[in-house]
């Protein structure tokens, strides 16, 4: 499954609403000199906007990143950027990514164990990594599973055995904070969709299509009208 949303809400902001954010503060820090925050802000947030092009056409998210935190150091309860900010860690999650594997291992072996050697062999690689297991091989899984805050776990049943998805190495921060900013935008403003949409899609990409899925229906509530994401949605639900 192709992920399709990754929304930055800063590119939908037409020009005329900077004004908005420039000149209600004009009078910030005048008696001192210095620039009001909402005209720092606006500077940094341009910047910010010119990395994620550049990042979109080279590749290299960090600059992003970067430019996005220091807007963000200005205004922090600003919940549009808080959303890029999170796109871009979740954009260079999927470049740390690399091509997602899908394997059945239920004719592995008879001894469960040398399932769950392999999944360890291939987890200490990184990547993302589905695979069709039965009930023997998941009661050790989830024993192999437990405490490590290294991974991304989903389990999902399949008839009478699971399938599993396991996400692990140097991605994993990178969705961890792609979701916490993502998380905080939805908290400063609750009726913001892009953020949404991207919680939605970038848990159905760690395999969590359920919770993914009744996410990004809340952000079709927020906005009716977005009928690529009701196609999304009932692609998602067959």
């Amino acid at each position: 499954m192709k992920l399709v949303y990754v929304i930055l809400g800063a590119f939908v902001v037409v020009i005329g609403l900077w004004a908005g954010f420039v000149l209600p503060g004009m009078d910030e820090g005048a008696s001192t000199g210095a620039p009001p925050e909402s005209v720092l802000f606006n500077e940094a947030h341009t910047v910010a906007k010119l990395r994620v092009v550049q990042a979109r056409d080279g590749g290299d998210w960090d600059l992003a990143i970067q430019a996005y935190t220091a807007a963000l150091a200005i205004r922090p309860e600003n919940a549009e950027a808080q959303n890029d900010l999170g796109a871009c860690y979740y954009h260079k999650a999927l470049r740390q990514l690399g091509d997602p594997v899908e394997e059945d291992l239920r004719g592995y072996s008879h001894d469960p164990t040398d399932a769950i050697t392999y999944i360890s062999e291939k987890l200490a690689a990184g990547g993302k990594f589905t695979w069709d297991i039965t009930d023997d091989v998941l009661l050790l899984l989830e024993d192999y599973l437990d405490g490590r805050g290294d991974l991304i776990y989903a389990r999902t049943p399949v008839g009478m055995d699971h399938r599993v998805t396991l996400i692990g190495g140097q991605t994993v921060p990178s969705m961890k904070l792609a979701e916490a900013h993502l998380r905080r935008s939805m908290d400063l403003k609750p009726d913001y969709a892009p953020a949404y949409r991207n919680v939605g899609a970038m848990y159905v990409t760690q395999g969590r299509v359920k919770a993914g899925t009744y996410i990004l229906d809340q952000a079709l509530r927020l906005e009716p009208g977005d009928g690529e994401l009701a196609r999304y949605i009932r692609q998602l639900r067959g």
